[in-house]
């Protein structure tokens, strides 16, 4: 399994993730912003970068993490628009 990091407009999306592909979710921690609703969430998975981006999608306003996602060895926080 590989270690993913993403930025998250809110908790709300990450629990949205969780709730909808939990199944390819291992361990997990969840970091919040205290001065704005901001998170970052690290977890690990058995599927590429490709597959959990096609999966972020599903989340509704779920744009911030599918831009964020990196391993994360290679993960900076910054957007990607292009995704």
């Amino acid at each position: 399994m590989k270690s993913f990091k993403f930025r998250s407009e809110c908790f709300h999306d990450i629990l949205e993730f969780m709730k909808l592909h939990g199944e390819h979710i291992g361990k997990i921690s969840i970091q919040r912003n205290e001065s704005f609703p901001d998170c970052e969430c690290t977890f690990t998975s058995g599927l590429d970068r490709g597959e959990l981006t096609e999966k972020l999608r599903d989340v509704v306003d779920g744009h911030v993490m599918v831009e964020t996602l990196e391993e994360e060895e290679n993960y900076t926080g910054n957007r990607d628009y292009g995704r």
